[in-house]
């Protein structure tokens, strides 16, 4: 296969080749969402014509293995064109499983070719010089086709991404420049003035210093100005190079839905209408979760089955709408179903059967109040199977989508179906960002979070139940410092004044009003991510650069961390204070050990929460204050002796290892850093843990 890299053709064939696959899967999808015999056999013979192009080009480039697989998908289209009475569920079963042979075979090739990329650019280079005396064709169509391969070039995202921190670091030195003509604006004033204080000779000399300095003023201020007008149109340009259109994202659930609504014997029909929507690729990777995970809930909770719709006076088959549409600079995605809707009724009496509200509170919610009791950690209805249950819920989604400065709405009307609604930025490589300044540094506020700011004097701030509280409008605000809201421990005593001033921000129901020392500014800012050991931080969206070179850190108004910083006022907050089950945080890698603790410990009463590695749990932690960790030993990004070590640095709670390391060493590293018991897998009893759980639980909560 050494030589394939010689010749460019490769390049084209594999672009073909994606697009041929892509049409082919596209084809068959089609296929199975419609019935009419005419237009099922035209969308064979188009099937046919690409399974057959791709057989060609794979044998002329010697690709067995995918020559192969295309000449058996071949030969199966060209059965269901000869007889279209057989183009049934089975036949496009089949047909799809070939394809993904063919598939495989291909990202195999495509995987040893961009191996060999390298390797292959240089011989081409040195291949690529007319000697002298060489003919060079003058045939029209050639010349023709040679325009049209350059008149596009492919990039790829990640040069995109370090051309964008490019303009990033040209902002920053225009800020700094432009603090360079202001130092020069203050020398020239210093020129004049000092001119005018001197006589003679003197005088002359520094008025002629005072016009050059004009001059140079002048001409730095004309480059900057151009130099500004440059730099905005190169970076608007990288952004609409980011763009990519929503369709792509759409499509790439069609075959899940297809396969999941057949695994779970329903018939369910996938219709897109997103329109010319371009979105950052960034916001696209960070939408395809949430979006997935919504339909995936529709199909396995929403969508009933068909002889239950038929029961109802519903067609048998279901239809999940994925719709999207300009909302002023926003984008609203909408995925909608017209499935059975939230069971109310089973929500009420999950919240009684965790003990999370009283009777008299639960059957005073209307609806709406209700489901948004979907979107707490660890809350749901459903029962654990293999599609849904696996501890990610309607709070990882709303969580995602507000890391991309969005945020979630649902709508869910009794009986008539689910519309979740997804309000996300075009792009997120800039920020309109509000600079405020507290606890000794420059922080940003995104200004879709920030309601208003103000000063109010101390005397005016009133006290709810022992909280104090700010009041806007008549309305009672929770009023904290910014220590309170980080939550850095507890904020050192603040020197009274008369006056503070503060910023009110919001998410969705929830406002607070944060006491801060200054409020600056507010503009557009280039966001960058942060790197460790702030990557992943709760609370820090990602930092920009400051015309003094320092980093500014942008703060994540989540839900999350305004629900916890309003929780003693909230009435919800003083629900859930009522008497319930310890809270217990299970940390490990493997999806099966997690369910095996997970129904261990659900089954003896506790309220279980599970992460998938460390980074995964200090999150976990710093959002839901479990009153134990259960973690296993070996884990990726952050094993469970380092987890243990900061969780007792950080908030001292009781930690269990479980772990399949036997060896006394380990047990003995385990406990030096803190743990508070040590349970091998292998001798795994579920009694003796729940044991020890208990003991350090009852300890825990009797400690003062």
């Amino acid at each position: 296969m050494a030589d394939f890299m010689h010749d460019p053709i490769f390049d084209i064939f594999r672009d073909e080749a994606h697009e041929h696959l892509k049409m082919l899967e596209q084809g068959f999808l089609d296929l199975d969402a419609t019935s009419d015999s005419a237009e099922r056999t035209g969308i064979v013979g188009g099937l046919f014509r690409h399974a057959h192009n791709l057989k060609g080009d794979s044998r002329a480039l010697d690709l067995i293995p995918m020559q192969q697989a295309a000449a058996v998908l071949e030969e199966t289209l060209e059965q269901l064109r000869e007889a279209p009475d057989r183009i049934g569920p089975a036949a496009i079963e089949q047909g799809l499983l070939e394809l993904d042979t063919l598939r495989q075979a291909f990202e195999a090739w495509k995987k040893e070719f961009i191996r060999q990329a390298d390797h292959s650019s240089e011989l081409q280079a040195s291949g690529a010089i007319t000697q002298p005396g060489e003919v060079v064709s003058s045939n029209s169509t050639g010349a023709a086709s040679w325009l049209d391969e350059v008149q596009s070039v492919r990039v790829p995202a990640e040069r995109l991404d370090r051309m964008q921190n490019l303009v990033g670091e040209i902002r920053v030195l225009q800020r700094a420049n432009g603090e360079m003509q202001q130092q020069l604006r203050t020398l020239r004033g210093h020129f004049d003035e000092h001119s005018r204080q001197l006589g003679g000779e003197v005088r002359p000399v520094l008025e002629a210093f005072f016009n050059q300095t004009r001059q140079i003023e002048t001409r730095l201020y004309q480059h900057l100005t151009r130099e500004q007008m440059l730099a905005q149109s190169l970076e608007e340009e990288i952004c609409q190079a980011r763009l990519l259109p929503l369709t792509m994202l759409a499509d790439s659930l069609r075959r899940p839905i297809r396969d999941l609504a057949r695994s779970l014997g329903k018939d369910v029909r996938y219709q897109v209408d997103v329109g010319n929507i371009f979105l950052d690729k960034a916001v696209i990777e960070s939408l395809r979760a949430p979006v997935l995970h919504l339909i995936r809930n529709a199909v396995d909770h929403g969508i009933e089955r068909p002889q239950d719709r038929v029961r109802k006076g519903k067609p048998a088959q279901g239809v999940i709408t994925l719709h999207a549409g300009r909302r002023g600079e926003k984008v609203l995605v909408r995925i909608s179903d017209d499935g059975a809707g939230p069971d109310y009724e089973r929500i009420r009496q999950r919240l009684l059967s965790q003990g999370l509200l009283g009777r008299p509170e639960v059957e005073a919610l209307s609806p709406r109040e209700l489901i948004q009791w979907l979107f707490h950690p660890g809350f749901s209805t459903a029962a654990v199977n293999e599609i849904s249950g696996r501890g990610v819920g309607l709070d990882v989604v709303r969580d995602t989508v507000q890391r991309i400065q969005g945020r979630v709405e649902l709508d869910a009307p009794p009986g008539a179906g689910t519309t979740f609604s997804l309000i996300i930025p075009v792009t997120l490589s800039t920020i309109r960002v509000l600079t405020v300044s507290s606890l000794g540094q420059t922080l940003g506020l995104p200004c879709s979070s920030v309601l208003h700011t103000g000063r109010v004097k101390v005397s005016e701030l009133r006290e709810v139940n022992g909280v104090p509280v700010l009041l806007v409008d008549g309305e009672p605000i929770r009023w904290i410092t910014m220590a309170d809201f980080l939550r850095l421990g507890r904020s050192r005593a603040q020197i009274k004044h008369e006056y503070e001033n503060f910023v009110v921000v919001q998410q969705e129901h929830r406002k607070l009003a944060i006491r801060v020392d200054s409020v600056e500014d507010e503009r557009e800012v280039l966001l960058k991510p942060l790197g460790f050991p702030l990557v992943g931080v709760p609370g820090i969206l990602g930092g920009t650069i400051r015309p003094d070179g320092s980093v500014k850190l942008i703060l994540e108004m989540s839900l999350a961390l305004v629900e916890q910083a309003t929780s003693s006022s909230s009435r919800i907050s003083r629900m859930q204070s009522v008497a319930r089950a310890p809270r217990i945080l299970v940390v490990d890698d493997s999806p099966t050990t997690r369910a095996m603790l997970r129904n261990v410990l659900t089954a003896a009463g506790y309220l279980v929460q599970t992460a998938v590695d460390g980074v995964d749990a200090l999150a976990k932690i710093h959002e839901t204050h479990p009153e134990l960790v259960v973690c296993d030993f070996e884990m990726p990004r952050l094993n469970g002796v380092d987890l243990t070590r900061q969780i007792k640095a950080r908030w001292n709670l009781p930690v269990i290892l479980v772990t399949g390391r036997e060896k006394e060493q380990h047990r003995r590293e385990g406990l030096e850093a803190g743990a508070d018991a040590y349970v091998v897998k292998s001798t795994f009893q579920g009694e003796g843990l729940l044991e020890v759980i208990q003991q350090l639980v009852v300890k825990d909560r009797e400690s003062p």
